[in-house]
This record gives C-alpha cells, sequence and structure tokens, in this order.
C-alpha cells in the first residue's frame, strides 16, 4: 500500500508542478501550452487507471482477509468429525502456503485442485 500511495503522490506532484509552470508562463505559447494541456490530461486518466486497478486489489485482498477470519473463527468442538476435517484442511493449506512461498508452484496447484480448498491467501501464483 505504502508503494501504491508513494506512486500516486509523485504522479500528482508532477501534474501540479506542470501546472504551475504553464501558470508562470509569461511567453504563452499557445500550442505549446495546448499539447501540455494535452499530455497532463493523458496522465491523468493513466492515474485514473492506476487508481482503479490499486483499488480493485485492495477489495480482492479485503476479501481474502475476510474469508481468513471466517475460516479461523469458525467454532468446532474438539473431538468431532467436523473438527478433524477443519485441521485436515487447515493443515492441507499451510502446506500450499508454505510450498507456495518456497517457489513451488505446480505442487500447491494440484494441493488446491485435488482438495478443493478455496483461497484465504495473499500467496497468489503467476
Amino acid at each position: 500500500f505504502k508503494n501504491s500511495r508513494k506512486t500516486v503522490e509523485k504522479e500528482l506532484n508532477n501534474v501540479i508542478n506542470s501546472l504551475l509552470a504553464l501558470k508562470n508562463d509569461d511567453k504563452m505559447d499557445r500550442e505549446k501550452n495546448r499539447a501540455l494541456m494535452i499530455s497532463l490530461l493523458e496522465k491523468l486518466q493513466a492515474l485514473k487507471k492506476r487508481l482503479n486497478e490499486f483499488s480493485s486489489e485492495e477489495d480482492e485482498i479485503y476479501e481474502v482477509c475476510k474469508k481468513r477470519l471466517t475460516y479461523l473463527n469458525s467454532s468446532l468442538s474438539p473431538g468431532t468429525a467436523e473438527y478433524m476435517d477443519y485441521q485436515k484442511i487447515r493443515i492441507n493449506r499451510m502446506l500450499v502456503e508454505y510450498l507456495a512461498r518456497q517457489g513451488l508452484t505446480s505442487t500447491p496447484e494440484r494441493m488446491i485442485s485435488q482438495f478443493n480448498l478455496q483461497v484465504i491467501s495473499f500467496v497468489f501464483f503467476e
């Protein structure tokens, strides 16, 4: 989140500095100013697109956190069959996360499909 915030602040500062330079330009060359305004507009549109991407990434992270909390807060009584299933799924998820963090992507992907595990972690395969 810090990197995305820094990127946005940097882009906005560049746009603001360009606008101030345009405002303080005494020569007021119409074509040059027009080209600069078009350039600034394109930068702002790119920034808007980037902000939308950041927002969708944050929404995905929020959903994963919400699923993880629901999963971790599920209250099952120890010793029951449901609790044993819960523990098996939990161990499989831990293994998937560990293997993925170690850079082994094919095994975790097979485990996810074989054990029908829903994604509740921040490990993404590329």
